[in-house]
């Protein structure tokens, strides 16, 4: 996800970066894989995870999700840091 570094983010604000999508690194030594180009502006922040964020599981079994992941993303970005 791309995270745009402005005050008051959205989840509407935030950027999937998974436009073009291949093999998984690393799962074939012949991979190809396509490039795709974003500007970053100072201050942006990209971030990278896996599917086992998404998939963290509560104690009843629940699984986490994408949404509230990004919910936790725009959180944690509106904190102001002292």
């Amino acid at each position: 996800f791309l995270l745009p570094s402005k005050e008051g983010l959205t989840r509407d604000d935030i950027r999937s970066l998974n436009r073009v999508n291949g093999p998984r690194l690393g799962q074939s030594r012949y991979g190809r894989y396509e490039t795709a180009e974003v500007v970053l502006e100072v201050e942006d922040r990209i971030v990278m995870f896996t599917d086992g964020v998404t998939e963290l599981t509560n104690k009843t079994g629940e699984k986490w999700g994408e949404r509230p992941f990004i919910k936790c993303l725009v959180n944690c970005s509106n904190r102001k840091m002292s």
